[in-house]
């Protein structure tokens, strides 16, 4: 049971870190109402609390919500004063991206560490895992670069920016939502994790 767990939870943290595009609809939503749906089975509607106050989540959410309500009354000043509703759509893209999109990531990030602590994982263990992720889209980018097949399946739900031919063919290798700067950002991230596990990740395979 604990070996299923555990292959779960780098199967999980590989869609909550890339959000691979294999739907007509962003992931990121779809995986969200699915975690929040599981988490109310696991506990039988009531969701603990514990994990979200230790953690720096908490109070990091409460920056954003005062960013939300900054920006809330900035754009009412722009749209009556300056009719600036181009600007308005903006700062709404810009509001469900502080809000909704950094909410579903932290409730990614809540159930991860509940997954963590249900297999008593140390920290490097959690790192670990995050590596794994990080190894499973490395093989998918090698796959994508080696048969274009492959990379079409991947790029198919993929974003309007990869009908670009520049973009299409310097970046877009992967299974990612993003595969663009921050895909190389969050890979060098993991890289760098796997120093932080000293040998341990070495002598496990």
């Amino acid at each position: 049971m604990n070996k299923i767990k555990k292959i779960w939870l780098v199967l999980y943290t590989f869609l909550a870190i890339f959000h691979p595009p294999f739907l007509p609809v962003s992931l990121i939503y779809v995986l969200g109402v699915v975690t929040i749906f599981i988490m109310l089975l696991k506990t039988r509607g009531i969701i603990p609390l514990e994990i979200f106050k230790k953690s720096s989540m908490l109070w990091m959410y409460k920056i954003f919500l005062i960013l939300f309500l900054y920006l809330i009354i900035i754009s009412i000043i722009d749209f009556f004063i300056f009719e600036a509703s181009g600007l308005l759509i903006i700062r709404l893209k810009t509001i469900n991206q502080l809000m909704i999109l950094t909410g579903i990531q932290f409730i990614n990030i809540w159930y991860i560490i509940i997954l963590s602590n249900e297999l008593n994982y140390e920290f490097d263990e959690l790192l670990r895992t995050v590596v794994y992720a990080g190894i499973l889209q490395s093989i998918c980018a090698i796959l994508a670069y080696l048969f274009p097949p492959a990379r079409n399946m991947f790029l198919h739900f993929g974003s309007d920016i990869y009908s670009t031919a520049y973009v299409l063919s310097r970046r877009a290798y992967g299974f990612s939502l993003i595969l663009l700067d921050v895909f190389g950002y969050g890979m060098g991230l993991i890289a760098g994790y796997s120093l932080l596990i000293n040998n341990s990740l070495l002598k496990s395979v």
